[in-house]
């Protein structure tokens, strides 16, 4: 692809970002259909860490739900590949920039980690375990959405010492307005 060609599709998807097919904003659904499907069916690696590196918060966007597209039907082969991606997990977890979309015909605006925790949770455990444990042990904050994602649906599922007693950290720094979440941790028979 001729660096004119990488150009025009970074020019275009720094105009919106959608998840979906389908958006009220018909230059957003020529985007998805016409720039970032035919990446995702080329299986174009390069070209989406390419978009994920320029740090701009609508490409990283892009870029992870273009990987996220290619790893439900593909396999990582190569290691480098396997480091890179980890690396992108972490960085997404980490990545609090807000990003605006359109969900039907509604404008939501979120951060670029809480819109991608799902599909990070989606993944192969082989590849978004080891940064989700990374994030997830480094956190100091008051436990949020995020983290109570990725301890329900994938640190949980693994059955460790050092897990359960991170969950446990996790559970105990969760706020007491949110009650819920914190008796559900805090009860044994969900820590597997």
């Amino acid at each position: 692809m001729s660096s004119s060609t990488k150009q025009k599709i970074i020019d275009k998807m720094r105009r919106g970002y959608i998840p979906v097919e389908q958006s009220p904003k018909a230059h957003l659904t020529s985007t998805y259909k016409n720039l970032l499907k035919p990446l995702i069916n080329r299986k174009d690696f390069k070209l989406l860490f390419e978009l994920f590196d320029t740090n701009e918060v609508i490409l990283r966007a892009w870029s992870f739900l273009g990987i996220h597209h290619i790893l439900e039907e593909t396999p990582v082969y190569t290691e480098e590949r396997i480091e890179k991606i980890q690396n992108i997990i972490l960085e997404v977890l980490k990545d609090h920039r807000e990003i605006s979309y359109y969900g039907g015909s509604n404008e939501l605006v979120t951060s670029l980690r809480e819109h991608h925790v799902r599909r990070i949770c989606e993944l192969d455990k082989r590849l978004s375990f080891k940064p989700s444990l990374e994030y997830c042990s480094s956190f100091e904050k008051v436990t949020d959405s995020v983290i109570s994602d990725l301890v329900e649906n994938m640190i949980s599922k693994y059955a460790d010492s050092d897990v359960n007693s991170l969950i446990l950290k996790l559970a105990n720094n969760t706020s007491v307005r949110d009650f819920h979440l914190r008796i559900r941790w805090l009860n044994p028979s969900k820590i597997y």
